[in-house]
């Protein structure tokens, strides 16, 4: 916890695991439910996704019979605080399907914190023509950027069948991070002010491909 608050790495969400095979809820998983309750705070309830596990292991009637029981009693705080519930079925759609709501988002909030940086920046920026250009240049690759992502995601999202166009996104997606390095590269050049978030996005936004 210390190391992410010291690297200024902010959470999206949480998520807690239940095995939904487990018969009883005692003992130690009890304990674990009461500790991640109180280290959540009462203030980020909402940002927490409650995940049951192991679904292959039980019948449906009787996963479905403990899942009620988990929601009704078990969670119920939780769930009365805007916690949600997700069940984990051991494929990629599934884990897609989880983690989607913090995906979505995150991608949200970055993305206003972006434009209000940019925002800031052209306050900043002197009244010459070079740095007007190379800025507006940036606004746009930046604004394209979010474009191609948003459309990258959706065809994450699909069946492997339907996903043809994903390659050609992420070779547009690289095109668009080299113009907007070099565009940096450029401002950096002319001293001009470039924000944090700009600077960040530019060293990593590619990782998520490799």
């Amino acid at each position: 916890m210390l190391r992410r608050y010291e690297k200024e790495i902010l959470l999206s969400g949480l998520l807690y695991f239940h095995r939904i095979s487990d018969n009883r809820m005692a003992g130690t998983p009890l304990k674990n439910l009461r500790m991640f309750g109180e280290l959540c705070g009462k203030n980020s309830f909402h940002s927490v996704i409650l995940v049951t596990t192991m679904w292959d292991e039980v019948d449906e009637e009787t996963g479905n019979l403990r899942e009620a029981e988990l929601k009704s009693r078990y969670w119920r705080s939780m769930l009365d605080r805007q916690s949600t519930t997700c069940r984990f079925l051991q494929t990629r759609e599934s884990a897609l399907h989880l983690i989607e709501p913090l995906i979505d988002e995150a991608n949200a909030k970055s993305s206003l914190l972006l434009q209000q940086e940019l925002v800031d920046m052209r306050t900043k920026l002197p009244a010459t023509s070079a740095g007007q250009k190379l800025y507006s240049e940036m606004e746009d690759l930046v604004k394209r950027r979010q474009e191609v992502l948003g459309r990258i995601r959706i065809a994450m999202k699909q069946t492997n069948e339907n996903q043809t166009s994903l390659p050609l996104l992420k070779q547009e997606y690289q095109r668009l991070k080299t113009q907007l390095d070099t565009t940096v590269n450029e401002m950096q050049k002319l001293k001009l002010p470039i924000g944090k978030r700009l600077s960040q996005m530019t060293r990593k936004w590619f990782s998520l491909f490799r």
